[in-house]
């Protein structure tokens, strides 16, 4: 649903930003530059429309075959393991209306829930995937009793240990019709993997109250933990732009990017045993956190925007470099950015999209490829749903970046010798080599001499060739901005021994 506000913001960009003076200590020059090394299609158009038919309870998607139909995903896909570890789970809103208060009414959004794969987010066999996908619409409790669009979708499942242990929490988007709508973000938790859901009641809002005259879009931002480093306590922290306007007027507090925060242990305590959220974020104002979530005021985050770089933020917490990282949608780009505090965003990097370009880019995430899909290594998905004639659902598909900071190794010269010979230099042709990077023979590293950002050449001993077999070549560039690349085989030959 957010898609239409994203053109009401591109076309605010006049707005004038005010520097607010925060300590900047990230940098053009210490931004890792990423690579999209992928772009696949996970969920095609064909399979979205064939699994309509049996998304559960039966009823929920009322035409399956007609418009509006099964809109998934219509906001970004939460992504978390199942408890068993074998899959995933994909949460994500279908933002086709639904039958509600025993059909008398009917109303857009709902939190879906799919089991699969990081190749398949639908599940499988495509089109009719077993389990087969759910859809739950959060009841009209008395923050939710006016909205016409309520869908959920970036997940986070609690920790062994703490309050809640194994359960979920989702961030949902509302809407409330005003000039086009006016949207809030509310929390929600689950103790049956998704199922059903408990709303805990809405979080975040504009600095103003509702306006039927108005516009305010606050995107879906998704949930990351990280400990303030004055105070050492733990933190809930959500990413959200204030797009606001009144009358078709900027409003004097519009933003592109905002933080608000809540204590982490006292949150899962509440929603868990008291079944509420309320009261417990705070927005981060002019160097403080002591604006209320709920009609509070926030501070610009991202001054250096532009109109490649404005959008709905993604935000997740990069272990491997050691940094936040953001992902940026705003219909025509996907952009990637990083902050070393969570609240100076220098310019972000541009890596999909270009103008003009017919497709729409919406709902791209962040997701790590290891144990906590919530967090980053040096290479990670972002999901995204495509509209590859730039009209809403006619047709879609779910797409996936392959983003990363890892070097790319294409050939070795030579690529294979004969056992037994002496001492040789490997020539190490790809990209993004740095000066610090390494060749790696088999798992362990050899002397490396940097040609250019192309090619490395590296120092191969004669007793790495005194036995017959096939090597692993790799190069490993060091963190933040690195990883290991591809590998490609050398192969010492015995049959060819002199």
């Amino acid at each position: 649903m957010r898609f239409h506000m994203q053109l009401v913001c591109v076309a605010l960009l006049a707005v004038s930003f005010q520097n607010f003076g925060f300590a900047a200590d990230g940098n053009d020059s210490s931004q890792c530059q990423v690579r999209v090394v992928a772009n696949d299609i996970v969920v095609s158009d064909h399979e979205r429309l064939e699994a309509a038919y049996y998304v559960l309870p039966q009823g929920i998607v009322e035409n399956p075959g007609q418009w509006p139909y099964f809109a998934w995903s219509d906001t970004p896909l939460g992504v978390a393991r199942t408890r068993d570890g074998s899959g995933y789970l994909f949460f994500g809103s279908d933002g086709g209306f639904h039958p509600f208060d025993g059909s008398l009414t009917k109303r857009a959004g709902s939190i879906t829930v799919s089991t699969g794969t990081l190749d398949h987010p639908l599940g499988l066999p495509a089109g009719d995937p077993n389990p087969l996908p759910s859809e739950f619409l959060l009841p009209k409790t008395a923050g939710l009793d006016a909205m016409n669009y309520v869908g959920g979708g970036p997940v986070y499942r609690v920790p062994e240990g703490e309050p809640g242990a194994g359960n979920l929490l989702i961030v949902y988007h509302a809407e409330r019709p005003a000039a086009p709508f006016w949207s809030w973000l509310g929390l929600a938790s689950s103790m049956d993997e998704g199922a059903t859901w408990q709303d805990l009641g809405l979080i975040i809002s504009a600095p103003r109250p509702y306006s039927a005259q108005g516009a305010f879009e606050i995107g879906d931002g998704s949930l990351v933990v990280t400990t303030d480093p004055t105070t050492m306590q733990k933190y809930f922290y959500i990413y959200f732009p204030g797009g606001c306007s009144v009358n078709n007027v900027p409003c004097d507090d519009f933003t592109y990017l905002s933080v608000a925060r809540a204590p982490y242990d006292e949150l899962l305590a509440k929603a868990f045993l008291n079944n509420s959220a309320a009261g417990l974020f705070h927005k981060y104002y002019n160097g403080k956190w002591n604006q209320p979530g709920m009609e509070g005021k926030a501070s610009e985050l991202f001054p250096a925007v532009t109109g490649q770089t404005d959008g709905d933020p993604q935000v997740a917490w990069s272990a491997y470099r050691n940094r936040f990282v953001a992902i940026m949608d705003n219909g025509q780009y996907i952009a990637y950015g990083e902050s070393v505090d969570g609240l100076n965003w220098p310019p972000m990097q541009v890596i999909l999209g270009k103008s003009p370009e017919t497709p729409v880019y919406n709902y791209a995430n962040a997701v790590g490829l290891g144990i906590d899909p919530g967090i980053l290594g040096d290479t990670f998905y972002s999901y995204y749903t495509e509209w590859p004639k730039g009209v809403s659902w006619q047709p879609s598909t779910i797409k996936r970046l392959t983003i990363t900071t890892a070097a790319s190794l294409k050939t070795i010269i030579p690529s294979s010798t004969t056992v037994g010979g002496s001492d040789f230099v490997l020539t190490v042709n790809g990209d993004h080599f740095a000066r610090t990077s390494s060749v790696i023979w088999n798992g362990s590293p050899r002397p490396t001499t940097y040609v250019s950002s192309t090619q490395l050449t590296a120092q191969i001993l004669a007793s790495d060739i005194a036995v017959a077999g096939d090597m692993n070549v790799e190069v490993l560039n060091p963190p933040p901005c690195g990883g290991t690349s591809n590998a490609e085989p050398f192969i010492i030959d015995s049959s060819m021994k002199p």
